[in-house]
């Protein structure tokens, strides 16, 4: 608990609050900011690399190793990650624009398109191209997160939601290229494109995201979403887990 309070205290200074909007942002979101299914283990099955970016080889550790060889043996060293520990693999995999770029398919209608690079029992790793629409409000379940700004701005606005309550909003914050920026379990966030370059973000949860929690404001409802919805309102009933009205 002391380790968070210090990170807070140093959070909250930097945003220049004071002690009792530091202990609301502590008590209320979990979010913080850097500037810096059982599947098994296995790659997507539509997931491939091209024979240029990620088959060639770079040095990792003193072994030659390719870049889809370096994300597996990364995640699959990862039993029960710290959010240190989760933060620290996201940075060591050096992932770039180009690595990802034959996969940044168009978002067609919605916020983002996502694709998932990979995923085992404990942590998953997605790229997301954005649109310049904005997701809705959303929680990551019970995964916690680390956010990373591969091109482009995002503004990532952050909300405080007591059970089964409308969400409000508290305060919204810019993020560039190759900043990194924390999501906390049950945390409720939207993302959105800023001004600028397109936004391209990578994700590393653990555990995978299950029971995403999406808010639609102009309702005033809620809706845990499957695993096929991303952060909006889900288009099919198939998609729709559970359903309710917010007070």
């Amino acid at each position: 608990m002391l380790i968070w309070d210090t990170f807070f205290r140093g959070f909250a200074r930097r945003m220049g609050v004071g002690i009792a909007r530091e202990n609301f942002l502590h008590n209320n979101t979990g979010w913080s900011h850097n500037y810096n299914r059982s599947c098994g283990c296995k790659w997507p099955d539509d997931f491939c690399f091209p024979s240029v970016s990620m088959e060639e080889t770079i040095t990792h550790g003193g072994i030659a190793v390719t870049l889809r060889e370096r994300i597996k043996d990364r995640l699959d060293e990862l039993t029960s990650p710290s959010t240190k520990e989760l933060k620290e693999v996201l940075q060591s995999l050096q992932m770039s624009l180009d690595d990802i770029q034959p996969y940044l398919l168009s978002p067609e209608g919605k916020p983002y398109y996502r694709k998932l690079l990979y995923q085992n029992e404990v942590a998953e790793l997605l790229v997301m191209n954005w649109s310049d629409m904005e997701c809705a409000p959303h929680d990551h379940g019970d995964s916690k997160g680390w956010i990373q700004v591969l091109s482009g701005t995002s503004v990532n606005t952050i909300f405080e939601v007591k059970e089964n309550q409308f969400p409000q909003e508290i305060f919204d914050r810019e993020y560039r290229e190759g900043s990194f920026y924390f999501a906390p379990k049950k945390g409720v966030h939207k993302m959105k494109k800023g001004r600028g370059e397109d936004l391209v973000t990578l994700h590393l949860y653990s555990p995978p995201i299950q029971g995403m929690m999406v808010y639609d404001l102009e309702k005033c409802a809620a809706c845990v979403v499957s695993e096929e919805c991303g952060a909006w309102w889900p288009d099919h009933i198939r998609q729709k887990v559970k359903e309710m009205q917010l007070k």
